[in-house]
């Protein structure tokens, strides 16, 4: 009973722990250059689907996994930008879970955009919204940088 017991936990710690930011505390990214636009995408604490990673992409590339309070960067060209977020759900990232939002960028901007969770009865929504830089910056100063994707 003592061997499951420690198997069991061993096991909980593990998965959760995959669940966590594990890089370094917000660090500001140096700013784009040439034809380059600089979007954070960061994910804020929220108690709905807190443990739950969310893929991000940038034009259909998988650029990240946000856990809650995990931030990354990404350098786009300047020009039509499609961002997206999927919530992991059943073992996978279903389509069903992404929300998505796509505009314009230019050289030399700043773009942040903020991932959040709202519940609505049984319901876990996810909220992807681009916010100013004064909302987003102390936000971002108490998360976590999130490990690429190799």
């Amino acid at each position: 009973m003592r061997a499951l017991i420690l198997v069991v936990s061993a096991t909980l710690a593990t998965l959760l722990a995959g669940c966590t930011a594990s890089g370094p505390i917000y660090s500001q990214a140096a700013a784009p250059m040439g034809e380059q636009a600089l979007v954070y995408l960061y994910r804020v604490r929220t108690p709905f689907g807190a443990w739950v990673p969310m893929k991000v992409e940038v034009n259909g590339k998988e650029i990240g996994i946000l856990a809650n309070d995990s931030y990354t960067t990404v350098y786009v060209p300047a020009g039509e930008v499609s961002l997206s977020a999927t919530r992991w759900q059943d073992f996978h990232y279903p389509d069903s879970k992404r929300v998505s939002v796509s505009g314009r960028v230019a050289a030399g901007e700043t773009y942040y955009l903020r991932i959040s969770q709202s519940r609505s009865g049984s319901m876990i929504t996810t909220n992807l919204e681009r916010v100013s830089a004064v909302e987003a910056d102390p936000e971002l100063r108490v998360l976590k940088r999130a490990e690429p994707v190799k």
